[in-house]
């Protein structure tokens, strides 16, 4: 910043000349981008109204001088930390399965999975809602449907306080200092909501940067899931999602409170907002292996979390850059990972070939050649687990693939011309791939891309990648 045009910006504020930050035309336009880039750097920040109010606040009241910039972004922060709050993001795990969890999982103290008690024997005795389960035997010429019933929403909290268990609405209550109403939610945001288990992640920081993250955030939880469930068998006797009797969530919420919020009741309504999903909110994944895997799941979530709130200012350019390829990745899996659901499968390839780039190529040429050539280098202790000959085999033989698709429009698409009723890959979008009847198991070129997907899939969660991401200042 060019202190001289910084401290006429301060005197212009002070006699009136600069009354907005955002609404002032083009002047100062330059040392405004800057101010902006710079406060990009720090890990939590507002850019609403309330950033308006501080910045002339803190212009009128600086002194002009050689350090009257550095001062302003001092004071800025100051000014930031006083508007951290504690949030919390409520994300319904649609389609895990609440009866195979025995209870509440205290991942961390800022990362909770709570049961919502839909499939209990207890639950299950009230009889003021049914509906119709789809079996097995359904799929086998027996069309009989066997009728189930679900509780009501109102009848969770005393189920859980009869296992002694903290309740959900208890537990953001005590997190954020205010009235949480699963009613609410029902009533006027997605009937859905409850239908499944609710992972809860509690973030202390500004309100509107983690509504702003949550997307994301929400898109890493996904990711990691599939990702640490894409190589494992299916639950439900192999027929997994299709089984699924309710309906899953189609929104996730975001609450906090006022800052200086009194943290003893009685509590008012505080704030809160409901997002859609930027995907399919289908978790078609085995619920006995995932709650396994609990500890490798917050391991990455963890990292991925964190990496969204990172001091820049503290990081190495070269470091932000690899993580930001790394979150990029994770993101990418997730988009692959519904494609290939719906089988379509040359997109899935685009995809996967764009995140081994990004990871590995720093230069064009051969690129086919060079990445075999990096991921042998990055495999040199066979964390992969492949060979160099199979590692040659999928990467030239799905570039050939792709370059078809790119150039002449004809790809492993082209092959399908129907789709059988009993086909059921591509049912549902975010279903698992490459496992349902119909997913064209005996075809080549799709096994090409699955053994593909699966090699991303190490290399992004693999312990190689992971070492390098603990520089990262972990926050859940």
């Amino acid at each position: 910043m060019d202190i001289k045009v910084f401290n006429k910006f301060i005197e212009d504020v002070r006699v009136g000349n600069v009354k907005y930050f955002y609404y002032d035309g083009k002047r100062y336009l330059e040392q405004k981008k800057e101010i902006l880039k710079d406060i990009n750097e720090m890990p939590f920040y507002t850019l609403d109204g309330r950033f308006e109010d501080i910045f002339l606040n803190i212009l009128k009241s600086l002194e002009v001088g050689d350090d009257s910039y550095d001062l302003f972004l001092q004071i800025l922060e100051e000014e930031f930390k006083k508007m951290f709050v504690p949030n919390i993001l409520l994300l319904p795990m649609s389609f895990i399965q609440d009866r195979k969890i025995k209870s509440n999982i205290i991942i961390s103290e800022h990362l909770k999975l709570f049961k919502t008690f839909k499939n209990d024997k207890k639950e299950n005795e009230d009889n003021r809602y049914l509906v119709f389960k789809r079996n097995k035997n359904e799929f086998k010429g027996n069309n009989k449907r066997k009728l189930i019933s679900f509780a009501r929403h109102d009848s969770i909290n005393a189920i859980t306080e009869e296992k002694k268990e903290e309740s959900l609405e208890k537990y953001v209550e005590n997190t954020i200092y205010a009235n949480f109403s699963k009613s609410h939610i029902l009533i006027t945001k997605d009937s859905s909501f409850f239908n499944y288990p609710i992972l809860a992640i509690s973030i202390f920081g500004i309100d509107s940067k983690i509504e702003s993250e949550s997307g994301k955030i929400v898109d890493y939880v996904y990711s990691i899931i599939r990702l640490l469930d894409f190589d494992e068998k299916r639950e439900d006797e192999g027929w997994g999602v299709i089984l699924r009797e309710l309906p899953p969530a189609r929104t996730y919420t975001v609450y906090y409170n006022a800052p200086n919020t009194n943290p003893k009741p009685p509590y008012d309504n505080g704030y809160g907002y409901s997002f859609r999903y930027n995907f399919s909110p289908t978790l078609d994944v085995n619920t006995e292996i995932f709650l396994t895997k609990v500890d490798d799941f917050f391991k990455l979530l963890n990292l991925s979390v964190s990496a969204c709130f990172l001091d820049k200012r503290k990081y190495l350019k070269e470091d932000i850059n690899f993580i930001n390829k790394w979150k990029n990745a994770l993101s990418m899996f997730n988009t692959a990972y519904e494609f290939a659901s719906i089988k379509k499968y040359d997109s899935t390839i685009l995809l996967l070939l764009t995140i081994l780039e990004s990871l590995f190529l720093k230069n064009t040429g051969n690129k086919k050649k060079e990445l075999v050539q990096e991921i042998a280098k990055f495999n040199s202790n066979n964390c992969l687990n492949i060979t160099m000959e199979k590692l040659n085999e999928l990467i030239y033989t799905n570039y050939k693939t792709r370059n078809k698709f790119v150039h002449e429009g004809v790809g492993i698409e082209n092959k399908i011309s129907s789709n059988r009723l009993n086909n059921y890959q591509g049912e549902i979008l975010g279903m698992k791939p490459f496992t349902y009847n119909g997913s064209m198991s005996d075809d080549e070129d799709v096994n090409m891309v699955r053994e593909l997907m699966s090699l991303v899939k190490d290399i992004i969660i693999s312990k190689e990648y992971i070492n390098r991401l603990k520089i990262i200042k972990t926050i859940l």
